[in-house]
């Protein structure tokens, strides 16, 4: 039986710092691929079951193009799928390189809606 995480997921990216939020989509494949797709980047992960309805993710993006590469986007996580496996939240922790070799850490909360095909 399939991981209720499976499927493609509307998404809602917050940052505790920051009016602006990210829209995007994410898709979770049944081998444990992620693939995350936001108006003006994309990114990949990683993920595996640590229960009926949660999972541990670990996702990862160059940094660039504009400052040059200087390193890798990284972001660990935890998704729980709610009971009916409409929603989902995932709190999470990113960090990003700066030119200068220091990192910028940031809270982060994603939460989604599981797309569904439209009837018709």
């Amino acid at each position: 039986m399939s991981h209720p995480i499976v499927g493609v997921w509307v998404v809602e990216v917050r940052y505790p710092d920051r009016p602006r939020v990210d829209r995007g989509t994410l898709l979770f494949d049944e081998a444990g691929s992620i693939s995350l797709a936001i108006a003006d980047y994309a990114a990949h992960a990683v993920w595996q079951a640590t229960s009926d309805r949660s999972v541990t993710i670990t996702g990862a993006r160059p940094v660039g193009p504009n400052e040059g590469f200087v390193g890798w986007y990284t972001l660990q996580a935890t998704a729980s799928v709610s009971d009916d496996s409409g929603s989902m939240q995932m709190p999470a922790q990113q960090s990003r390189p700066r030119p200068d070799g220091s990192l910028i850490q940031q809270q982060m909360m994603i939460t989604g809606t599981r797309l569904l095909v439209a009837p018709g």
